[in-house]
């Protein structure tokens, strides 16, 4: 949808044509249809100088913001792109019973009654912390046509009750038996990244399933 498009569908929204006549820290004022219109804002990507003949959108809610010029054209910045994938595998997969408190290694079985948990629990390397995420997925092969609740978890060991942090992500069953890289939340990414989250699992839910050992690795994808 073009501007002059989407200004129709919102006739709150006005789209003002003035002259640029003074500057005033980060406002200018403006002639517009005779008369002087001040302290009018500006897109980051816009820099008014007197004597543009600017483009202004105005609302009585949220006044008047420029978003270009005819001698300065409104050019959006670049907007970031995906940097290099950082892969990281599970130290250890486990289930644990929560009914009866018991873990066993080695097996990923996810029911209302069990969850199938991925371990990270030593974590070097990789993107910073900070650094905003594209995409964060898991590789997960699925035994069941079966929905999958995930969870983040912060256990660093199989022992005790799992801390759990985030629960009920859902997403639709993948196909049984093929590797599928599932995109999880990028605020998981973020946790498991600072050390404030340890693992991811599966369960706890309405569905029951059974998981091969392989799955769990996880790909973060920063924004450059």
């Amino acid at each position: 949808m073009d501007l002059a498009r989407a200004l129709a569908a919102a006739p709150q929204v006005k789209w003002l044509i003035g002259r640029v006549t003074s500057l005033s820290g980060t406002t200018f004022t403006m002639t517009y249809r005779g008369g002087i219109v001040e302290g009018v804002a500006a897109l980051d990507h816009y820099n008014p100088q007197v004597g543009d003949v600017v483009h202004v959108l105005a609302s009585d809610l949220n006044g008047m913001i420029a978003i270009g010029s005819n001698n300065q054209p409104a050019v959006l910045p670049t907007p970031p792109v995906p940097g290099a994938p950082f892969t990281r595998a599970a130290t250890t997969t486990a289930t644990y019973q929560i009914s009866t408190g018991t873990w066993v290694t080695g097996m990923l079985q996810a029911s209302p009654d069990h969850l199938a948990l991925w371990l990270y629990p030593t974590f070097s390397g990789g993107p910073s912390a900070t650094a905003p995420m594209a995409q964060f997925t898991i590789r997960i092969t699925a035994l069941s046509d079966i929905p999958l609740e995930f969870i983040l978890h912060a256990s660093t060991t199989t022992g005790g009750v799992p801390e759990i942090l985030a629960t009920s992500y859902r997403i639709a069953a993948p196909p049984i038996g093929i590797v599928t890289d599932v995109p999880l939340p990028l605020e998981w990414a973020t946790e498991i990244l600072r050390g404030r989250a340890q693992g991811i699992g599966v369960g706890a839910g309405d569905y029951s399933l059974t998981l091969t050992g392989s799955s769990g690795l996880l790909t973060f994808t920063p924004l450059l």
